[in-house]
């Protein structure tokens, strides 16, 4: 025991000067710890050597950059005096200082955008005084920006035959009576890709479209069909956009389908080679304060008696005194307007139509969203006009269209092209339980719930629509709004009417749906059990949301 006490000793108390003890050592140990974070801290920190280095590496790239794209606009203009800056001519310059393999040029009529990629992917965006501008990196702009250059619609929906399809065995227009249209051969030549797309969600589903070759002789037929697109947030959705790309030997392209559909496509042609469409849905776009408001009322109170409005067909058909009917009401050039009624599930009632300037009926009159409120003219309902609609008619049970009032609204262009706009949304987990529906229910439009077999209700599900909610998925109109006592407020149309917005393709139909209703505490949603059970509701979280979100199509 004492030689293992002595040995011990030895290793414990080393002797000599050279020797510390075991105290000293750690002590030691402990201070060039301290050292060493110290050190590492001023070299690696948010602030440190090494971190202020990499920024100023970094800003001196941007500065070097900047220099060279703008000298190579210079020389644009010292070279040939242009009045506009060539793409072409400018990624040319470009390359003569930096590898083309890192220099990609984005011309389009709202922005010029040069890209670098060197460690990084940095934008930098040439202004209409030729100043050059750094807008971010990768992160911050290709998930917000679209990069493919679009030309203007193609379709004119003045040269389309009525009463007819194209057969998608051979190409040939075939007559029809329920109510289809063809349209005239579509020189397609010059792009190999096109876009075809719709304002509306529920359509792009018809596979009577053809393809022809220079002689007008069939080629293929092709299907229409909707494509996904991607939010990171809110994951896949589907949107009424078609991409087809087509062969050297096909110049021509014919589409047929129901009338109340065709009015509502257009055909773009892509320039560009690469296919990198970045979408942008703009939640506020529906806001009433957005535009302004001609009080001017559009409907002078004609009124036919004993009669309605023939959903089918928009005829006037005879009835008894219970109904009555408007005259044919001009509403001009106006694109949007604005709707008011006393009651507007009576106003509402799929009794109404919309008709060309020689009162020939093109569709029926479809609800546009929820009941909003403004100050100036109460209660409204916005409605969205085709290009091709001069006429509205509307009819209701006696008595409910003295309330009727139609306000044209002036549109106010937001900045929706601004293709750099970023979206700042952050929501909450979805909150709808499949494990609370009522079996083999549905809601009615005035918010009672009824036995229908093979459909499925929610339950009364609460919510803050502060900052608003997006519901995905749901493309019914059987939904409902109800205040804080559960009295029923309004229903809710998820059939199509929300939309992304592209600053070259318009709108574009979306199943996703954005509501913010002040007066709105409870919902009910309604639908085919298997549907139902694919909704989600997203409630947003973040009060700052600026209104976008940012799509991205799945290719």
């Amino acid at each position: 025991m004492e030689k293992i006490q002595k040995r011990m000793n030895k290793i414990i108390n080393l002797k000599g000067k050279k020797g510390i003890t075991l105290i000293a050592l750690v002590i030691t140990i402990i201070v060039l710890l301290i050292l060493a974070g110290v050190t590492v801290a001023t070299l690696a920190g948010d602030n440190g050597l090494l971190t202020k280095a990499g920024d100023s590496k970094e800003k001196h790239k941007i500065s070097s950059e900047i220099e060279l794209i703008s000298l190579s606009v210079q020389q644009l203009y010292m070279e040939e005096n242009m009045e506009d800056i060539s793409e072409e001519r400018l990624k040319s310059n470009l390359e003569q200082f930096i590898d083309k393999s890192k220099v990609s040029t984005y011309f389009n009529e709202d922005s010029k955008v040069v890209k670098i990629i060197d460690g990084k992917s940095r934008y930098y965006k040439i202004d209409e005084n030729k100043n050059v501008i750094f807008i971010g990196y990768y992160a911050d702009v290709d998930d917000s920006s679209n990069m493919t250059e679009i030309g203007d619609n193609v379709f004119n929906l003045e040269n389309i035959t009525k009463n007819t399809y194209i057969d998608a065995s051979n190409g040939k227009t075939t007559n029809s009576t329920g109510g289809w249209d063809s349209s005239d051969f579509i020189i397609i030549d010059e792009y190999p890709s096109y876009a075809i797309v719709s304002d509306n969600a529920q359509f792009l589903s018809s596979n009577n479209n053809a393809v022809y070759d220079e002689n007008y002789n069939f080629v293929r037929s092709i299907n229409l069909t909707k494509k996904t697109v991607k939010n990171s947030i809110i994951g896949d959705v589907q949107a009424s956009i078609n991409i087809i790309k087509f062969n050297n030997n096909e110049k021509y392209l014919r589409i047929s389908a129901e009338n109340s559909t065709l009015n509502h496509i257009k055909i773009f042609p892509i320039k560009s080679e690469q296919i990198n469409f970045k979408f942008q849905y703009n939640t506020i776009n529906n806001l009433i304060d957005n535009y302004t408001i001609n009080d001017n009322n559009l409907y002078n109170k004609g009124v036919v008696g004993s009669s309605y409005i023939s959903n089918t067909n928009g005829a006037q058909i005879p009835y008894d005194s219970s109904w009555e009917s408007t005259d044919y009401i001009d509403i001009g050039d106006n694109d949007k307007i604005a709707i008011c009624s006393n009651n507007f599930n009576a106003i509402f009632n799929g009794y109404n139509g919309m008709y060309d300037n020689n009162k020939n009926f093109i569709k029926t009159i479809s609800l546009s969203g929820n009941t909003k409120y403004n100050s100036k003219i109460g209660y409204y309902k916005m409605i969205d006009i085709p290009s091709n609609v001069k006429y509205l008619r509307f009819s209701a049970q006696t008595g409910y269209l003295s309330s009727l009032q139609i306000f044209p609204i002036e549109t106010i262009q937001e900045d929706l092209s601004n293709d750099f706009k970023t979206s700042n949304l952050i929501v909450e987990d979805n909150i709808l339980n499949p494990n609370n529906f009522v079996k083999n229910r549905y809601i009615q439009t005035n918010g009672n719930i009824s036995e229908y077999y093979g459909w499925d209700a929610t339950d009364f599900i609460e919510l803050n629509c502060k900052n608003g909610i997006f519901i995905k998925n749901q493309s019914d109109v059987y939904n409902a709004i109800y205040n804080e006592s559960k009295k029923f407020v309004d229903i809710i149309n998820c059939s199509g009417n929300d939309y992304i917005y592209n600053s070259k393709l318009g709108k574009v139909g979306i199943e996703l749906k954005y509501i913010t209703e002040d007066n709105a505490k409870y919902y009910r949603l309604s639908n085919l059990s298997e549907k139902l059970r694919n909704v989600k509701i997203f409630p947003v979280k973040n009060e700052n949301f600026n209104g976008y979100v940012n799509f991205s199509l799945n290719e």
